[in-house]
Parts: C-alpha cells; sequence; structure tokens
C-alpha cells in the first residue's frame, strides 16, 4: 500500500480523508489532471485505486509525475507500507 498521507505531508500536498466528496477510507486531493479547485481526485490505500470524479481513472505512478517533480521509483520505494510489494524482485538464496 502507497502512503498517500505521508506523501502529501512531506510534499506539502494538501488531502482531505473526510467532508464533502471524500468517501469513507479514501484520501482526496485535487487532481492535477483536470485543474478542479475541489478535492475530486480520490485515491483507496487498501486497493490503491485512483479516481478523479470529475475526469475519470489515473494510474499511481501517472499522479507521482503530475504532482512534483520527484523520482517516481524512490517515492514508491519511500512510501510502501506493506511487505507484499508485487513490484519489489525476488532474490534468490
Amino acid at each position: 500500500m502507497f502512503d498517500l498521507i505521508g506523501f502529501c505531508e512531506d510534499e506539502g500536498i494538501n488531502y482531505k480523508t473526510d467532508g464533502k466528496n471524500v468517501s469513507p477510507g479514501w484520501v482526496n486531493i485535487n487532481c492535477p489532471f483536470c485543474d478542479d479547485p475541489s478535492e475530486h481526485l480520490g485515491y483507496d490505500p487498501k486497493s490503491e485505486r485512483l479516481n478523479c470524479w470529475r475526469c475519470g481513472k489515473h494510474d499511481l505512478v501517472e499522479m507521482l509525475k503530475e504532482l512534483v517533480d520527484v523520482n517516481v521509483y524512490d517515492a514508491l520505494k519511500k512510501y510502501r507500507t506493506d511487505d507484499d510489494d508485487i513490484r519489489r524482485p525476488i532474490v534468490e538464496r
């Protein structure tokens, strides 16, 4: 799971976890794809699904690239919170 809240706090990005336009358990931010002034881009930490209520579905990597100028691989590695990351290579013993 990607820790979007930690990422947003470190990068100074405003987010909401409740209120108008926010589904329970989701984290919402301003959508960098449609420049909507409301927090319509929702992120479900459990499924890592992203959806803007105005412009539709988005990819986590795309979103990170649009939000800030960071190395996406490093951001994914730094803010990954689970041990079952399928992107991690398998090391032979």
